[in-house]
């Protein structure tokens, strides 16, 4: 049985999310750090061993094979992330006011709005829905 105690991950694996009331925001939280985590860890790959695979596609390689100042930015930021979501580190990470402002409520927000732009940007400049 799971418990308030346990991790989120765990209570997202036995599938009790809808019984503990953590619900869309414990998987948004989830979505979030794996998403930042994945961009993160690729980015740094890419920099140290400069894959041929991902250096080939334009695109791949225009997304992960940063700067060193974004470099630095993505793994500070998954850092960040992680102490929030495992509740490590110092107070002022995992504070609720802080840290899990941010990744609870604050980057869910954020993630779906440039989701959604992403999707519906393109529909509103190349199929005249944004001329009147």
């Amino acid at each position: 049985m799971v418990t308030e105690e346990d991790p989120k991950w765990v209570m997202a694996l036995n599938g009790e999310i809808m019984a503990t009331g953590a619900g869309v925001e414990c998987i948004m939280a989830v979505v979030v750090t794996v998403a930042v985590t994945t961009t993160a860890l690729m980015s740094i790959a890419v920099t140290l061993f400069k894959p041929k695979t991902i250096l080939r596609i334009e695109f791949l390689r225009q997304l992960f094979d940063v700067s060193p100042i974004w470099l630095f930015t993505r793994s500070a930021g998954m850092v960040f992330i992680l102490m929030a979501y495992f509740q490590v580190g110092p107070q002022w990470i995992r504070s609720e006011n802080t840290g899990s402002l941010v990744l609870n409520e604050l980057m869910p927000v954020l993630f779906s709005v440039f989701i959604l732009a992403g999707l519906l940007l393109p529909l509103l400049l190349n199929f005249g829905l944004f001329e009147k």
